[in-house]
């Protein structure tokens, strides 16, 4: 058995959510960062540089209990207003009961890319731990309207370890997503292995055949 002092802690955060112009809830474009520490222990998270944690309404002070394995997560967001190109984005978190006991990391906020034919705007998150728990997050916004009706889908399909994380908490290797009130489709990826993962995107709906691949990046996960 390793000698590691499982109370030490750790954190480990994704990269590459876009910013937000108004807040959303859980719909909000993050960053995830997971911590490892102390089973229940409590924790104080802070970020800096003009990224805010989603789960403190949008402040950058934010306290949490770990659960019975040690382990929690929180998100990272960005207005626009705080975006810098190729800025790095502070992310503390310390152990309530011993400041000395803390861990900092670097998370990034990148803009939307363009999509081919009607898939408009994309982004994803990378560096998730593939854990099977921690996704990246993807979002992406579809020219839905048509002659006749409207595109109510994104179909996603993951290849090798990869699944799709659907909004219950299910995985699945298959999914339709519907759009949101901004055609946008969000869902979640998750791995037991890292390495770069596969995504079909697919409109079911459009007589065009569109059809986008897109990559997850996964980092091996730390487990003591």
């Amino acid at each position: 058995m390793a000698d590691t002092d499982t109370s030490l802690l750790r954190i480990f955060p994704s990269s590459g959510a876009p910013t937000y112009d108004s807040l959303d809830g859980t719909n909000t474009p993050r960053n995830i960062v997971h911590v490892q520490g102390s089973a229940s222990g409590v924790v104080v998270c802070n970020s800096y540089d003009g990224a805010l944690i989603l789960e403190a309404g949008a402040k950058d002070r934010y306290e949490m209990t770990l659960g019975t394995e040690g382990t929690g997560s929180f998100s990272v967001i960005l207005p626009n207003a705080a975006y810098r190109p190729g800025g790095l984005f502070g992310v503390r978190v310390e152990d309530s009961r011993s400041p000395d006991n803390y861990a900092m990391d670097y998370t990034d906020f990148t803009p939307y890319r363009v999509g081919p034919g009607r898939f408009r705007l994309w982004s994803r998150t990378a560096g998730a731990l593939a854990n099977d728990a921690m996704p990246n997050l993807f979002r992406v916004r579809i020219d839905r309207r048509m002659d006749i009706g409207i595109i109510p889908t994104l179909a996603v399909r993951a290849i090798g370890d990869a699944m799709v994380l659907l909004a219950d908490g299910s995985r699945v290797k298959t999914a339709e997503v519907p759009l949101d009130t901004k055609d946008f489709a969000l869902f979640g990826i998750v791995a037991a292995v890292a390495g770069p993962m596969r995504l079909y995107l697919s409109l079911p709906a459009s007589p065009d055949g569109d059809l986008m691949t897109l990559y997850a990046d996964f980092r091996k996960a730390v487990t003591s």
